[in-house]
């Protein structure tokens, strides 16, 4: 199995162009070498800091061949980092925190614990801080 680190910053060059050609999340799991849509995912993500890699609802690929269709796959993450925003600002107001304080992840921390399932949340208020159970 190829070390996915190995692999960083070559998926955009194993993409078809165009919308119309999209390559599949298992298809490219394949030509990639990696055995979970987790572990592309983040590939992407990494590769996706330089290079713009679009993708489908439907799970699928691409370089985009127009400034069109870059500009689909923006509006499509706006829509999608509303929805998210929306979800947070629920879970907020389950916890507690007032509306507008600011709210900080702790990614570190949350990839050091033991059961990655486990979020923890801290917010600047006098320093609290709380474990939100599995999610």
């Amino acid at each position: 199995m190829m070390n996915r680190d190995s692999k960083v910053g070559q998926i955009a060059e194993l993409l078809p162009v165009g919308k119309e050609n999209a390559i599949s999340t298992s298809d490219l799991m394949v030509v990639v070498g990696v055995e979970s849509p987790r572990m592309l995912r983040s590939m992407i993500a990494k590769e996706r800091k330089t290079t713009v890699i679009c993708s489908t609802t439907s799970g699928g690929y691409f370089l985009p061949a127009n400034r069109q269709e870059t500009a689909e796959f923006c509006k499509s993450l706006e829509n999608r980092a509303k929805n998210t925003f929306a979800a947070i600002q629920s879970a907020r107001r389950a916890l507690g925190i007032p509306e507008g304080q600011q709210g900080i992840l702790l990614d570190d921390i949350e990839r050091q614990h033991e059961e990655p399932a486990l979020r923890v949340v801290r917010w600047r208020e006098k320093g609290q801080g709380c474990l939100v159970g599995k999610l």
